[in-house]
């Protein structure tokens, strides 16, 4: 019997990658179904790729992050900034690929259940548990993109108010909200530190630009984060699903190793059993035999008496 399970399990390399071509081999050798494997291969591979990039990804947000925040615009903050503009474009779309590509799949394994003349029981079985170790690996990764993402976000904000706060000192916290829940909040805020002559009116109109751009940061990463979060909740009861099935699987795959198990007990009690038979039975004819002698004997010597 092949332990499918344990060779998928047993598939993973020290980073934590699933390497497919043990499992590729063995399936193709599965009768039928060879060219819908093949395409689900290549998926698997998109999607790997996919993951390996949002995990680079998390490393050059945690340098860029630090560089927007902490450099000057004049001397690389703007072009850190730029930077992670074009890195968290480029992300969301590995992102939303790997979703894609990960819905489709779940969609076209069920649809072969559906129709067994399509596809066997073991590759279907190699499907989902694919789909399940991808699909963890991937919210796994999805989830650190989305706290880099949180944590850049908090330092924008932190910078903005700390800006505010240079030029308009007595700011409260309902004036600070406003500046990143409402459009025009920060205007308003910056307009008012200028009518209480708190603020130098060039100072604050560098402020307002500033901080207007931060503002609109804040904006879209709020929706990617959001976007990221919805994207969770529909993969977490795909997770928890074939997380079942997977379990089912295995508990399965035990309990068939357990009669095995006892059924190799039982043939070697029957066995034993056996053996011990035919020594009675051998036993039994000798003593037949040895009677029957005996009365041959007995015959023999009577008619020679006589």
């Amino acid at each position: 019997m092949n332990d499918r399970l344990g060779d998928l399990r047993r598939g993973s390399n020290a980073d934590g990658e699933v390497e497919l071509s043990s499992v590729a081999i063995d399936v193709e050798e599965e009768a039928g179904g060879k060219d819908d494997m093949k395409k689900f291969f290549e998926s698997i591979e998109s999607i790997k790729a996919d993951i390996n990039a949002v995990k680079a990804a998390c490393k050059q947000l945690d340098s860029l992050t630090e560089a927007a925040i902490f450099a000057p615009m004049d001397k690389g903050g703007e072009t850190a900034k730029d930077k992670i503009t074009e890195v968290l474009a480029k992300t969301n779309k590995h992102v939303s690929h790997a979703k894609t590509l990960l819905h489709d799949l779940r969609t076209e394994t069920a649809a072969l259940k559906r129709d067994p003349k399509r596809s066997t029981n073991a590759n279907i079985r190699v499907r989902a548990n694919l789909e399940t170790t991808f699909t963890r690996k991937f919210v796994d990764v999805a989830k650190e993109y989305q706290n880099k993402q949180n944590r850049y976000k908090s330092q924008v904000k932190g910078k903005a108010e700390r800006a505010v706060k240079a030029v308009k000192p007595t700011v409260t916290e309902d004036e600070m909200a406003a500046v990143f829940q409402q459009d025009d909040g920060v205007k308003r805020v910056l307009e008012a530190a200028v009518m209480q002559q708190s603020g130098d009116p060039v100072e604050v109109a560098n402020v307002l630009a500033e901080v207007q751009d931060q503002y609109e940061d804040v904006r879209r990463l709020e929706a990617s984060i959001l976007e990221l979060h919805r994207m969770f909740m529909d993969l977490a009861l795909l997770v928890e699903q074939q997380g079942e099935t997977l379990d089912v699987i295995e508990f399965q795959v035990k309990q068939a190793g357990d009669y095995v198990r006892q059924g190799n007990v039982s043939l070697e009690d029957a066995i034993a059993k056996a053996k011990q038979v035919r020594k009675r039975q051998c036993c039994m004819i000798g003593i037949i035999m040895a009677v029957i002698a005996v009365i041959i004997i007995i015959i023999i010597v009577f008619k020679a008496g006589k």
